[in-house]
């Protein structure tokens, strides 16, 4: 699991300006995916990988984004 730095949008368990992500592997597609959480009582998948690597690297890569003050994260 990892940790990164923002504005969380709902009373939380996480500290002010905190989220945090990690994976789990899906039970009936085996694919694992990356989750976020804002608040640490909800979570939202954001992505599917065939490798648990790549599913842990993009899992860091939204954390340190959000530590780098990349609140958009993907917005468009």
């Amino acid at each position: 699991m990892f940790k990164g730095f923002g504005r969380p949008k709902k009373k939380s368990v996480l500290e002010d300006n905190e989220l945090t992500t990690g994976i789990v592997q899906h039970p009936v597609t085996k694919r694992w995916q990356t989750w976020i959480s804002f608040t640490g009582h909800d979570i939202q998948c954001v992505t599917a990988h065939n490798q648990r690597e790549d599913a842990n690297k993009i899992a860091k890569q939204i954390a340190d984004a959000w530590s780098e003050g990349n609140t958009k994260l993907g917005k468009r």
